[in-house]
């Protein structure tokens, strides 16, 4: 409602109606004791000053539009009628001042503007060509691509050019079209080869909408040209690529097949027909249960039906190949979803294992020759890591230093080196470490079952993706045999766990990238095959989903990155002493944008003087992460605050480095337990929708952990549903002793 106020010629309030004291958010008194400008907007004051000073003189009544500051904080928008009111000598001696809230009108206006401003900007900047015109031919309004799509010469004049007398359009047959918009009153779609004055050869789809007056004549047209070239030509690169792509799936020497729902061939490749033995229109269409014994098919349809349910399967199987002959095979079956269909497909390929499997068994036999080689040699032969610390040794040495396999790895090479010569083994040591060999060399061994040795050591190191892990050697007795003999193993320990880590970021790409790729594909397909129809509200629509689809996978794509380089060893691990305040307050800062405009208060209380030790990018990343969520799952107004509690433990236990304990805790919408146990996953990384309908990835939190557990932390969750969240984790403070 509008708020009644009098005033006294300086602005003091002389009367103030109540709901001058609800606009204001201040009490009768409270308004009186501030003064008059209180609530004004600072950088606004002199607009009211001004108004009153003018009143004061001249003019009888003025309007004014300025800030005013509610008593909560927030900004309000104002309107003021200012009437000025004379005495009986006619010499202005009050003023009435009538104030409305226009806050929602004033921000609706500024957000028009934006739009309108965004609008014209958009089609001055779009690749397709637009331009308006008149009946008579002439440009009124065009934007920069459909000049570079006509190659209209740079020394015309733009309003110079007459779309009916320019003879490359009359030569493509367009300005008929054109012309043909205007008599018809209709809007017009052609699509016509094109040449430039320059000789440039394109290809344009084009479409003319006329623009009626009220007596329903037409008064101008809106052009909309597309170059489509690249269209055309991707279009025939594309069937060359079908078809090599069927060339290439020919030439495959192994089977390839495709089959649909209802578990018949539907694509086969020639290796596959070889291998049935019957031709190709024989096998299309057909099922297993149409070639195959039952039994045989009943086999083949419960695979495929697993596949179907479950998204993948790999059998070893033996068939009766089209010779007769028996073959072992490795079937590796892939369920396929058509993303605009929905319709399932399983894509699967044969690879004969036979020979390899005759092969394996001799690797076995092989193996167990070389295991029985290894264990009951005469020689000693072992293995260290790169400081010397046994891993592996054979039955022989075990004997000879009296120590079980379990208890090896509490014993390094230098433990059986005299004292006298351990210098010489260090150097020996460092000396392959840096050169990569050495000769080999003899070592005196102290006494064991009451007498020394002199062994003769082979020594060289290992690698793991090329990369020294350890040192392997051979050691024979010679004070006793003088024999030489070099024996030298590799082993690959960690082969399994860098396939898991690579299966798992591969099962990540797979799942988080394939829904926003099909997002971009629909959409921008959607805009490809109705373009003609849309609005331009629709097309709008359509370009900031298609966007935003691409940011969000944009930010899924690093996270995926950086989570593959942590877990490659390949991320730099650089710990170093960092001001804990200085680095939260320059996430805070680079975050200001997002709090601002859902106005949520960031209260950083980090006391200045706590240093920490910590990769400074790793640490930068982990914040950002745990503040750009807490900022997403708070609602408008909401406050997000930033704490540490520094963590003293006991000098004498196992891990004495004293941490900061940093939580992130908010007034967001919360979580259950449900919902914190799935944070985690890395088969399906979990994520919800923010209070401003903000979208991620899920893998931020995951990044995260694998971060702070690369600090030797962990992360902590509190958090109940409408009660905020509280995310909490620990980096190592930095000690003066550790400079």
């Amino acid at each position: 409602g509008e708020a009644f106020s009098l005033h006294s010629l300086d602005g003091r309030f002389l009367y103030i109606s109540p709901s001058v004291e609800k606009l204001h958010g201040y009490s009768k008194e409270e308004i009186i004791k501030l003064g008059s400008f209180h609530a004004h907007y600072p950088e606004d004051v002199h607009k009211v000053s001004e108004v009153l000073e003018k009143l004061s003189k001249k003019q009888d009544s003025l309007t004014v539009q300025y800030r005013m500051v509610h008593k909560n904080g927030s900004i309000l928008w104002v309107e003021s009628i200012c009437q000025s009111i004379k005495n009986e000598e006619g010499t202005v001696a009050r003023i009435s001042m009538i104030t409305r809230d226009i806050t929602s009108a004033k921000l609706l206006e500024v957000s028009l503007k934006q739009s309108e401003e965004k609008y014209w900007a958009l089609v001055m900047n779009l690749p397709t060509g637009v331009v308006l015109f008149d009946t008579q031919g002439k440009i009124l309004e065009v934007n920069k691509a459909l000049l570079e799509i006509l190659g209209s010469p740079g020394e015309e004049t733009t309003k110079m050019i007459n779309l009916f007398e320019f003879e490359n359009l009359i030569k493509s047959g367009i300005t008929d079209d054109l012309k043909k918009c205007i008599i018809e009153k209709r809007v017009i779609n052609g699509q016509s080869e094109y040449t430039s004055k320059w000789g440039k050869k394109n290809y344009l789809i084009y479409s003319a909408v006329p623009l009626l007056n009220s007596d329903g004549e037409v008064t101008e047209v809106i052009g909309n040209v597309r170059d489509v070239t690249r269209i055309k030509k991707a279009e025939e690169k594309s069937q060359q690529q079908v078809d090599f792509l069927n060339l290439v799936i020919n030439t495959m020497q192994e089977p390839f097949f495709v089959k649909d729902e209802q578990h018949k061939w539907i694509m086969l490749n020639d290796a596959a027909i070889e291998m049935m033995g019957r031709s190709r229109e024989e096998l299309i269409g057909k099922s297993d249960y149409d070639l195959f014994p039952k039994d045989q098919a009943d086999v083949f349809w419960a695979n495929d039906s697993f596949v179907f349910e479950n998204g993948s399967n790999v059998n070893e199987e033996k068939i009766t190949w089209s010779d007769g002959s028996e073959r072992v095979i490795i079937t590796h079956k892939q369920l396929y979803t058509e993303h605009l269909s929905g319709k399932k497909f399983i894509v699967g390929t044969i690879h004969d294992i036979t020979e390899l499997k005759k092969t394996e068994v001799k690797l076995r036999e092989s193996e167990s020759k070389y295991r029985d080689l290894f264990d009951n040699a005469n020689d000693f032969i072992f293995t260290t890591d790169l400081n010397g610390v046994f891993t592996n040794a054979n039955k022989a040495m075990l004997e000879r230093i009296g120590i079980p396999l379990n208890e090896l790895h509490d014993y390094s090479i230098y433990s059986f080196c005299k004292p006298e010569i351990l210098e010489k083994a260090k150097k020996i040591t460092a000396e392959l470490i840096a050169n990569g060999n050495v000769l080999p060399f003899e070592i005196e061994t102290p006494e064991i079952d009451g007498k020394s040795v002199i062994l003769e050591i082979l020594a060289r190191l290992i690698y793991k993706n090329n990369k020294q892990v350890g040192i392997q050697g051979i050691a024979r007795d010679v004070s006793e045999k003088k024999l030489a003999s070099i024996k030298l193993e590799q082993f690959n320990r960690d082969l399994q766990e860098i396939n898991a880590s690579k299966d798992k970021f591969f099962s990540i790409i797979a799942h988080d990238l394939k829904s926003p790729f099909s997002t971009l594909i629909g959409f921008s397909e959607l805009l490809l095959e109705d373009f003609d129809t849309l609005s331009k509200d629709e097309m709008r629509d359509y370009v900031g989903i298609i966007r935003n689809t691409a940011k969000n996978s944009l930010v899924l794509l690093e996270n995926l990155l950086a989570w593959s380089r942590l877990q490659t060893g390949r991320m730099a691990f650089n710990p170093v002493k960092l001001s804990l305040a200085k680095e939260v307050e320059s996430t805070t800062n680079i975050l200001f944008s997002l709090s601002y405009r859902k106005r949520i208060l960031i209260d950083n209380q980090i006391d200045k003087g706590v240093y920490i030790k910590a990769d400074q990018n790793m640490l930068l990343s982990i914040m950002h992460n745990l503040v750009m969520n807490a900022i997403k799952f708070t609602p408008v107004g909401g406050k997000v605050t930033i704490a540490c509690e520094c963590i003293h433990v006991d000098k004498n236990s196992k891990n004495n480095q004293p941490k900061a304990e940093i939580s992130v805790s908010d007034t967001g919408i919360g979580m259950s337990q449900e919902d914190i146990s799935r944070l985690f996953s890395l088969t399906k990384p979990f994520t919800m929708q923010g209070t401003d309908k903000e979208t991620g990835t899920g893998l931020g939190l995951i990044l995260s952990r694998e971060m702070v557990e690369k600090h030797g932390g962990s992360i902590k969750i509190e958090s109940e549903p409408g009660k905020g969240s509280i995310f909490s984790f620990q980096i190592p403070l930095f000690v003066p002793e550790q400079e």
